[in-house]
């Protein structure tokens, strides 16, 4: 009897999972113009002249202070005309979330298109405030790679037995307007990317953009948005009744009171208009590239079957590196090839050094279990390590707000950076870790200016200094923690600032076949 409740439970869970494991699909349109760059809308009157001076180079804005970069975006939402195309793995509901999602309406009613696309995996159960932003008549949103079974238990069954296709994700981050400027770099929406969080915040990245790379920011999301792997959202609806409860969702969103969230950017002005206007002086032109991964993959192949483009891209230019390679990546993992290659280097004395974060700085244990698989494998390559302290003093250069840099809160690392032999940047969304060079679609722009390059070099360096970081080294074969505290410094045997637990915990994810792709 036992035996038969146990095949009739398997063969009802295989049945709900064989009709959640199909994907919804859409036939691509192949015959749809290239995005629009509006000329006669008042973003491009500002930066026209400037553009058409500079020619085939495009101008850029690192944009590190988190405040900033949340003001940027809602700036340019007040200003938009015509177009918002705007790309995320993670778009919160917290109040960084609903404010952008408030000049989103703003920007709708006032008759701009705004097209959103968000990988499934990080929605959660937000179907009914999803589709509220989508019933309106010139907004449009589409789920990247969905699950069929959009909440609870099913959702879950449906990623472990569909795990080839729903593993994969996309983890782009773009944000273009008018068909004008581009933002593009390592931040999702939400709090703790914007220095807006009581608890954690990230230091994190972005790239202001215009000029000609910013049709190929939008070339990329429109070939996202054409996809077979972007499906309406109204398609996914899980019942009329979600429908019925959107208007009242809407209702919440319209009257959120952005004077809720005080934008302390010191630059900030009266007028969107005006602050652009003075963003011209700031801009550094270059030429650049934008790279992007193409969308999607076949479920089927096996996995993983090499690099993609963004990946490759990082790859070849540390390759030709003469000097030094200058990296900052939240979560860093070699592979084998990559580890020779960081090995030949070193060989013929390029500089290898990487800032990344500690086991007491990442939010995610998991991706510092991969990390802490290689990390010695990578010091015997020769790469210099280090980690981000939580208690960084930096924290006040980095967040601005010192409520935000007390005990009670933490520093974390999120940006995704290079620097290549001192002249040609990277800032982008894939981090320099297998999950992001073989499983999720990334983007990256990489830009040749050694302004630009000494300015992120300055930067980085900030946090590689031991009163903010950790720095591994290796010691009689073993790995020891080395750091400054009040002009003194201290060596550790052990992952810093981690309870016993914790480490216990890192070595058990260690153990978990594909640990490395966390």
């Amino acid at each position: 009897m036992r035996k038969l409740c146990t095949i009739l439970i398997f063969s009802a869970c295989w049945a709900v999972l064989n009709n959640c494991a199909a994907v919804p699909t859409k036939e691509l349109d192949a015959s749809k113009p290239a995005p629009a760059y509006h000329k006669d809308s008042k973003l491009a009157g500002i930066f026209n002249t400037a553009v058409g001076e500079h020619r085939d180079d495009s101008g850029f804005i690192l944009l590190r202070d988190g405040d900033r970069a949340l003001y940027e975006r809602v700036s340019l939402a007040d200003m938009a005309e015509h177009t918002i195309d705007a790309q995320y793995y993670i778009w919160n509901s917290d109040k960084s979330g609903r404010l952008l999602a408030h000049q989103l309406i703003q920007a709708a009613d006032r008759g701009v298109a705004v097209r959103i696309i968000l990988d499934d995996f990080s929605v959660g159960d937000r179907n009914e405030q999803l589709l509220a932003l989508n019933s309106h008549a010139n907004i449009e949103i589409r789920i990247y790679n969905p699950f069929v079974h959009r909440s609870g238990t099913a959702k879950w069954l449906n990623f472990a037995f569909d795990f080839q296709r729903l593993n994969r994700r996309m983890h782009n981050k773009t944000y273009t307007v008018d068909g004008t400027v581009a933002i593009v770099g390592g931040r999702n929406i939400g709090d703790e990317y914007f220095n807006h969080n009581e608890h954690l915040n990230f230091r994190d990245l972005d790239l202001f953009s215009v000029g000609p790379v910013v049709k190929q920011v939008a070339r990329s999301f429109q070939e996202y948005w054409d996809s077979p792997w972007a499906i309406p959202m109204d398609r996914l609806a899980a019942s009329a009744a979600d429908q019925g409860g959107a208007s009242q969702l809407k209702t919440l969103i319209d009257n959120f009171q952005p004077g809720s969230l005080e934008l302390s950017f010191s630059g900030k002005t009266d007028s969107p208009e005006v602050h652009f206007n003075q963003s011209l002086d700031e801009l550094v032109w270059a030429p650049a590239t934008f790279v992007y991964d193409r969308p999607g993959g076949d479920e089927k192949e096996a996995y993983p079957q090499g690099p993609k483009r963004v990946a490759q891209h990082l790859l070849q230019l540390a390759g030709s590196s003469e000097q030094e390679v200058l990296v900052e990546s939240a979560y860093f993992v070699l592979d084998e090839t990559a580890l020779q290659l960081a090995g030949r280097l070193h060989a013929k004395g390029v500089r290898i050094r990487a800032l990344t974060n500690s086991m007491a700085s990442n939010d995610v244990l998991p991706n510092h279990a991969s990390y802490a698989m290689v990390r010695e494998d990578m010091l015997k390559q020769g790469l210099e390590l280090y980690e981000l302290r939580p208690d960084a003093p930096s924290c006040l250069a980095t967040v601005g707000q010192r409520a935000f840099c007390d005990d009670d809160s933490f520093l974390g690392l999120h940006a995704k950076a290079a620097v290549f032999d001192g002249k040609t940047i990277y800032v982008g969304s894939c981090n320099l870790n297998l999950r992001s060079a073989y499983l999720n679609t990334e983007v990256g722009m990489f830009v040749d200016s050694p302004v630009l390059a000494e300015k992120l070099i300055t930067q980085i360096e900030l946090n590689m200094q031991r009163v903010n970081s950790w720095q591994p080294m290796l010691k009689d074969q073993q790995v020891v923690w080395i750091t400054e505290t009040d002009g003194k410094e201290e060596t550790s045997s052990h992952e810093p600032q981690t309870s016993w637990l914790d480490r216990v915990e890192e070595g058990l994810l260690m153990l978990v076949p594909g640990a490395r792709y966390y």
